[in-house]
């Protein structure tokens, strides 16, 4: 198997360090890159991240030099294996993005605005560039807390902003309070022309099973949904509700017979 990281890479830590607030705070910004002429703009990296509680990581774009910036992805801990979740939903299951990023935490990072002296942050949102309204929920997924495993993988992105635009820039953002890490390597930003938003198709499905709750996850998107049926010989496919968009869900074990799961692009 070949590893994620090889020589030269960038790298992010948070862990080992001082423990609890102010903690720690990272960007890293790209040049620009002329995609003018360029369609189907996907980038893809090798990714090797660990969740935590209080941590955020993230990549947003601008294409014009900075006046405005947009999602790519934002990946919070979103409460597996009886965890709080950072991740905060409605009634429906939708990802409320309000509440989720403003609200503040004793434990989310912070520092000392060095021209007001203030010690601000304290709230994912505060991290971000792109504008905080709900239009970011499909942007928002959910990683395993302390999962050593789960989030070191090759990570692909559609990113449609981008397709004809001359002056694009990336930014990475890491923030947390002794809160693992975050290392990148192998960064590329290709042109697909016949990709569509999914490139790789909807994804696969994650389970694990919970005091009699079973949490299933993926990697979302707008136009992912998950779907259930009971039978496979005679199936019936039915969106799950409020799953659009999303990235988990979770369900009681049944009492009796069978259910399955998939994804299905909308």
């Amino acid at each position: 198997m070949n590893p994620l990281l090889v020589n030269h890479y960038i790298r992010s830590e948070s862990d080992s360090r001082q423990n609890g607030p102010p903690g720690q705070i990272d960007y890293v910004t790209t040049t620009n890159y002329d995609l003018a002429g360029k369609t189907g703009i996907v980038i893809a990296f090798d990714s090797a991240y660990e969740q935590n509680q209080d941590s955020i990581v993230g990549i947003e774009y601008t294409v014009n030099g900075g006046i405005n910036w947009n999602p790519v992805f934002y990946w919070l801990q979103d409460g597996y294996n009886d965890d709080v979740p950072d991740i905060i939903r409605d009634g429906q299951g939708n990802i409320d993005v309000l509440t989720t990023m403003l609200t503040s935490y004793g434990n989310v990072a912070r520092y000392t605005d060095p021209v007001t002296s203030q010690l601000v942050g304290g709230y994912y949102g505060f991290f971000l560039k792109a504008p905080v309204t709900p239009a970011l929920a499909p942007y928002i997924e959910g990683r395993i807390n302390d999962d050593p495993k789960e989030s070191k993988r090759i990570e692909l992105f559609r990113v449609a902003g981008a397709d004809n635009q001359k002056t694009v820039k990336f930014r990475f953002l890491h923030a947390g309070t002794s809160s693992w890490y975050w290392a990148v390597d192998n960064w590329g930003v290709y042109s697909v022309p016949s990709v569509v938003v999914n490139p790789t198709g909807p994804g696969s499905l994650a389970a694990s099973l919970q005091n009699g709750q079973i949490s299933i996850a993926w990697t979302g998107a707008a136009n992912v949904q998950l779907q259930t049926t009971t039978s496979l010989s005679s199936p019936n496919w039915q969106n799950v509700s409020g799953t659009l968009g999303s990235s988990s869900y979770q369900v009681t074990v049944p009492g009796s017979g069978n259910t399955f799961y998939r994804l299905a692009q909308q």
